[in-house]
């Protein structure tokens, strides 16, 4: 029992390891709490004078995991009521957490609705995050700012702050965007721009794009995102990312006092990033190639292939030549431990993606097909990668990974999920090697049964 429990503890450290990987490349606008204060919430005095305005703030993707694609909020601001309060969405308690990370990535965790003074946030966000600050001025009549305002402070309230968070459906962006529903005179039917497909955009498109910078991040993306990702999206279905949202409501229009116009009618930088301080003499600063993923796996390819046509010549050649048998037994037990290491590897991370998109189906991780070729059950049958028995029901295994993979390779086009070519070297180098253990011990044994 007590080994039981260690070793569920061990799964679960190595689980939440990942989640931290994971989730640090990817799919995050979220804030934390630490700037939502106790602001004195008055619902008994909702009205706003002429002069108040309700903007659209949008920060910059910040330092942190959460903060990969940036944070929207609104802002109330009224110098004759002496108002000026920041209503932010999506912010999730104890967001640094592993677990929470990974329950925000699955849709399971909750966030809150919440409202500070905007000085103490842009203060807090400067000293903290320094992130850029963009302002959008809507252009909205009294009684609509009204009506946000109002609706803000019931938001705001304890009874009504707690939802599930979703990556894409449910997050600070999306929020924001339906509160601008409520007053969007001129409605989305006569913007018809944004109930058009945004193809060939779509969640993974989008989301890619924005890691174009980070090329393993990119490619985790590309792992982990599920057919859910890949489905036609219409613009407004982009609003889940900040800097969409802001250049959505930028070009939108609205009906004020019988006329149409600009949702937006002034935009302004409220505060910009401080420049980081440049590099320490000695300090060695890693930039990945934009292609280093792709590289990395096609050496992995490469290496599989010529070394497993290497390893077969070496072994016919020593029946007949003596004096390479060492060189034989060297790339030969140099590959056994290859594949080991790969096929645990693969079998893990099959194992992960695997569980996140049974985790969460109608997320962008469900329906994920790229298990189909890292196969969970890789992890285990790596263990037996040595031994020196020929085994039917090993050499079958092998040889339906193989099949899986070729076929997957060939129909990958097909699929409803985009299989990235990136992938490819590795899906050969899975086949190549899965036919070596699949037919090497019984090839070994019938010609040393002949000889």
């Amino acid at each position: 029992m007590m080994f039981m429990m260690k070793a569920m503890k061990q799964i679960q450290t190595a689980v939440s390891f990942c989640a931290v990987f994971l989730c640090a490349v990817f799919l995050y606008a979220a804030e934390n709490t630490a700037y939502i204060s106790p602001y004195p919430q008055d619902v008994t005095r909702r009205a706003l004078s002429s002069l108040a305005e309700i903007s659209v703030i949008t920060f910059n993707p910040g330092k942190a995991v959460y903060q990969t694609f940036g944070h929207s909020a609104i802002r109330v601001s009224d110098p004759v009521k002496n108002i000026d309060k920041l209503f932010t969405f999506g912010a999730i308690p104890n967001i640094d957490n592993p677990e929470v990370l990974l329950s925000a990535l699955l849709s399971k965790a909750e966030c809150i609705a919440g409202a500070a003074r905007f000085s103490d946030v842009l203060s807090f966000d400067q000293k903290v995050q320094n992130r850029l600050c963009i302002e959008q001025k809507l252009n909205v009549t009294h009684e609509e700012k009204e009506k946000i305002y109002s609706y803000l402070l019931w938001k705001t309230e304890e009874a009504n702050r707690a939802e599930k968070y979703d990556p894409v459906k449910n997050n600070c962006a999306t929020a924001v965007l339906e509160v601008l529903k409520l007053v969007w005179a001129t409605g989305i039917a006569d913007n018809h721009f944004l109930r058009k497909s945004a193809s060939p955009l779509s969640y993974r498109s989008l989301i890619t794009a924005h890691l174009s910078e980070n090329p393993w991040a990119n490619t985790a993306a590309k792992l982990f995102l599920g057919c859910a990702a890949d489905r036609d999206a219409e613009l407004l279905d982009m609003a889940f990312m900040p800097d969409v949202l802001r250049s959505i409501i930028a070009v939108s229009k609205t009906k004020a006092n019988g006329e149409i116009v600009p949702l937006v009618k002034s935009t302004a930088r409220i505060a910009d990033e401080v420049p980081k301080s440049a590099k320490k003499k000695g300090e060695t600063i890693v930039r990945f190639s934009p292609n280093a993923p792709a590289y990395f796996f096609q050496a992995i390819g490469i290496c599989a292939v010529v070394c497993t046509v290497l390893e077969i010549a070496l072994f016919v050649i020593a029946k007949k030549k003596q004096s390479i048998i060492q060189a034989a037994k060297i790339v030969s037990s140099s590959m056994a431990a290859f594949d080991i290491l790969y096929f645990f590897v693969s079998g893990f991370v099959g194992f992960l993606v695997l569980v996140f998109s049974l985790s969460a189906p109608s997320g962008i991780v469900g329906g994920n097909l790229n298990f189909l070729w890292l196969l969970p059950t890789n992890a285990v049958a790596s263990v037996f990668c040595v031994r020196e028995k020929p085994s039917r029901v090993l050499s079958g295994y092998f040889l339906a990974a193989a099949y899986l993979c070729v076929f997957v390779l060939i129909f990958r086009e097909k699929f409803p999920q985009t299989i990235d070519g990136v992938f490819v070297p590795l899906m050969i180098a899975t086949a190549v090697r899965a036919v070596f253990q699949a037919l090497n011990r019984p090839l070994k044994a019938m010609l040393q049964a002949r000889a």
